[in-house]
């Protein structure tokens, strides 16, 4: 599952990207979550690798920086419509911008994450349960 997200705030628009596979537990134990960072240089250049954005003009660089991972972690923890079976959430994949991406916009775009990967798992829609959830922000 792979979540986008773009806000649009006057003259600012933060953005981030993540990405998440979800593996089911072979018993009834617990569910963990790994959130997996990347070392990077933070300064951009025209060497360093991109990914394509759906809804922006500029691409992300990949990979999470270490001081988003609480974020994320904490966007995928505190939103009760995210209930998941036991087994290994990992986000694996992920999108920043050097300049619009911040903890804030990361929690929210995990959270997303999370409802949509927790709707899909009980084999329901996500597309109403995510529209009421961005609709709530």
């Amino acid at each position: 599952m792979l979540v986008e997200v773009l806000r649009r705030h006057g003259g600012i628009a933060p953005r981030a990207l993540l990405g998440a596979k979800f593996v089911v537990g072979e018993d009834d134990s617990t569910t963990v979550i790994e959130v997996e960072v990347s070392p990077f240089d933070l300064l951009d250049s025209e060497e360093q690798r991109t990914s394509t954005s759906r809804l922006w003009t500029r691409p992300f660089t990949p990979g999470l920086p270490s001081d988003m991972a609480d974020a994320v972690l904490h966007g995928l923890t505190t939103d009760p419509r995210i209930t998941l079976p036991p087994g290994v959430l990992r986000v694996d994949r992920a999108g920043f911008d050097v300049m619009n991406s911040s903890e804030a916009i990361f929690a929210k775009t995990a959270s997303l994450l999370g409802i949509a990967v927790s709707t899909r798992l009980s084999a329901r829609d996500p597309e109403l349960i995510l529209r009421t959830a961005i609709q709530s922000w």
